[in-house]
């Protein structure tokens, strides 16, 4: 009987085994079998290494088509010592290796062309520190064509969610343009209405601020090393309301911060008889109070205050003038007053909450004594609604 090698296969009793573990004596039809079974073995990787040796040549030549060819530097010749050095593009001297793509002639080296090229390679590393500048060839143009800004509209109004700016659903723009249509038919029927609409709203001051890394630079000489410290681990709030009516600038007053609608109908009965001490008794019949819709100001006992206060004369949601939602364009604490104030409080870090208090009420009587400012704003306000009217109450921010 016969015995197993290793592989399994079955080995005559007789047969001499050497070192190689090869068989010395066959008989014809063992080997026979032993040829079918190398040729059976050796088939496949064979097949293989040509399959492989295929793809490495054809990804060899489409690398060499597609691939921008790097420079290949000559030497200046000994017959032509003073021939200013050129420079070439050639393939034949590169390999790959895992540092990158190398020479490989020791002949193929050349001087670089000219004193200018030596300055700038030297700017870009000690600037970059390497040869290629990072913003070469990439990034957004600085201008775009009257024809890009166009696709970008129309693409956005095809697909608002792509717009970083607050999508608006088609349920808002009726209300938008219903809104601006009224607002504009008051000031036809009463030039000065502008100037008896009371806006109000709310605002969030954080110790964080505005982070705008897109317009904050630092210009030095020399690298400045300079850091913006955001995402602070002691971190404080304020909950800021203000108002604005005619030429003047209400507040801002602190609020709790998570408003309520009882701690809201509370602030309004201590804070609206101040705000119209000193408008004169004939417009306070006019007076038009307006507020957003958030939660704290849709609550029943903030409209049912709103109603005994301001009888049909009050804007907002729920109110006899429905306040369009998702309209901070319209309202002009939004597109005028927070974003200047917040500039300018957040000119420098803010240590401590009290900085914070100080720092927002100094630069809310800067604003105020702005001479002109609400009356550019309630301009601004008017054409505004004419524009949002032109836009059928869609956004409008790229048409004015």
């Amino acid at each position: 009987m016969g015995r197993r090698s290793s592989s399994g296969r079955k080995r005559p009793d007789d047969a001499v085994i050497p070192k190689n573990g090869r068989p010395l004596a066959l008989t014809v039809e063992e080997e026979q079998k032993l040829v079918t079974y190398k040729r059976a073995k050796t088939a496949q990787p064979l097949a293989f290494i040509e399959a492989q040796q295929k793809r490495v040549e054809e990804t060899r030549m489409r690398c060499a088509t597609s691939r921008p060819k790097p420079w290949k530097r000559t030497a200046i010749t000994a017959n032509n010592p003073g021939a200013a050095p050129k420079i070439e593009r050639d393939w034949g001297v590169l390999r790959k290796k895992d540092s990158g793509w190398q020479s490989t002639n020791v002949e193929d080296i050349e001087g670089v062309q000219d004193r200018k090229t030596f300055v700038r390679l030297h700017y870009r590393l000690c600037e970059y520190g390497k040869f290629n500048s990072p913003g070469l060839g990439r990034g957004r143009p600085r201008s775009t064509t009257p024809e890009v800004q166009e696709e970008i509209l129309e693409a956005v109004n095809m697909t608002p969610s792509i717009s970083t700016r607050r999508a608006l659903s088609p349920a808002d723009y009726p209300a938008r343009f219903r809104f601006c249509q009224w607002f504009l038919q008051q000031c036809g029927v009463n030039p000065n209405f502008r100037a008896l609409v009371l806006f109000t709203d709310e605002a969030q001051f954080t110790r964080d601020g505005i982070t705008n890394f897109h317009n904050q630079h630092v210009w030095e000489y020399e690298n400045p090393r300079s850091t913006v410290p955001s995402h602070h681990q002691v971190r404080f709030s304020l909950n800021m309301w203000a108002s604005i009516i005619d030429d003047r600038l209400v507040g801002p007053h602190v609020l709790v911060n998570r408003l309520t609608g009882q701690a809201y109908t509370n602030f309004l009965e201590n804070t609206i008889p101040h705000v119209l001490e000193d408008t004169p008794l004939i417009n306070r019949q006019h007076i038009h109070f307006m507020h957003d819709g958030a939660p704290a100001h849709f609550s029943r006992t903030a409209r049912r205050y709103l109603d005994r206060r301001f009888p049909d004369r009050w804007i907002g949601r729920g109110g006899p003038i429905a306040w369009p939602p998702r309209s901070p364009d319209l309202n002009p604490l939004d597109f005028y007053l927070w974003d200047h104030l917040k500039s300018l409080v957040y000119s420098s870090p803010v240590p401590d909450l009290e900085s914070l208090r100080n720092r927002i009420v100094t630069c809310s009587e800067d604003i105020r004594n702005t001479p002109g400012v609400w009356d550019r704003v309630r301009r601004s306000m008017r054409h505004r609604c004419e524009v949002c009217i032109q836009a059928g109450g869609g956004n409008f921010e790229h048409l004015l």
